[in-house]
């Protein structure tokens, strides 16, 4: 497949922006719930000298459209998007790494299409949540739909993302992210966090059968280590990376050891 960037296609009647690096064995990021294929582009030159690396913005974000096809917002929905995806670029099967809210819809893809799965890498993400956590994001569905997207909102989202350290020392990095929150449509992200929210995978885990990477930053206020604890107990191939000195978006925050670690899963089980 060639390269390519800045592609847009339709996938179950939603448009969608896409881009595509490098050649290879694919790969496919799935970016978290209030970010974009953005997210990812310290993991593009690090990945597509030997691999198709595989960006998109989720339906309703970025370039991407919501579409018509089905006024229910879910998880199940995104995750038939993957593979609406995979079947335009002609692609039978992927390894799919999911961040966050990403993660979740790799672990349904897994579950819905796992003949289309090669393997997963699941980062700083969970089967499911705490009700507390399930609260909190309803709240924010919920303020977000009544007064938009407002700065204070988009900063204490944010401000759980990285660590004090390296928000401190890439304050840039920290406004790039929360910007990205403040361009995201009140109605998209509302209905993304209500998806998010209802995520239980926990039952089902010994279902996913495909190698599957579980990274996350040790500072992650998410709790990497219980899920990392309910991960091990449910799948039946499972490597699990915590990298110190992490919060939540790993990608960005660590993304040389994140690079490095991802690599080295493709090599063996990608």
């Amino acid at each position: 497949m060639p390269a390519a960037a800045s592609m847009f296609a339709t996938v179950n009647g939603a448009g969608t922006g896409y881009e595509v690096h490098g050649t290879g064995k694919a790969v496919v990021f799935i970016h978290d719930r209030a970010g974009s294929l953005e997210v990812w582009r310290a993991q593009v030159p690090a990945l597509a000298g030997n691999n198709t690396v595989v960006l998109f913005d989720s339906r309703g974000v970025g370039r991407s459209h919501w579409g018509s096809v089905d006024p229910d917002y879910s998880t199940e929905l995104l995750a038939d998007d993957v593979v609406g995806l995979l079947d335009v670029l002609g692609i039978e099967q992927a390894t799919l790494v999911g961040l966050s809210m990403g993660g979740g819809v790799a672990q349904m893809c897994a579950l819905r299409h796992p003949e289309r799965v090669a393997a997963l890498v699941l980062v700083s993400t969970s089967p499911q949540f705490s009700e507390s956590t399930r609260a909190r994001m309803r709240a924010e569905a919920d303020e977000i739909e009544r007064a938009g997207i407002r700065r204070a909102v988009a900063e204490t989202m944010t401000s759980r993302w990285f660590s004090q350290s390296f928000a401190e020392a890439h304050p840039e990095a920290v406004a790039a992210v929360c910007q990205g929150v403040l361009r995201c449509a009140p109605d998209v992200l509302a209905a993304r966090s209500r998806a998010n929210a209802e995520r239980d995978f926990t039952a089902r885990l010994p279902e996913i059968t495909c190698p599957v990477l579980f990274v996350a930053g040790a500072q992650d206020p998410m709790g990497p280590t219980t899920h990392a604890d309910t991960y091990s107990a449910g799948l039946l191939d499972l490597e699990v990376h915590l990298i110190e000195g992490s919060s939540h978006l790993v990608p960005v925050e660590a993304a040389e050891e994140f690079n490095r670690v991802l690599a080295d899963f493709l090599i063996r089980k990608g």
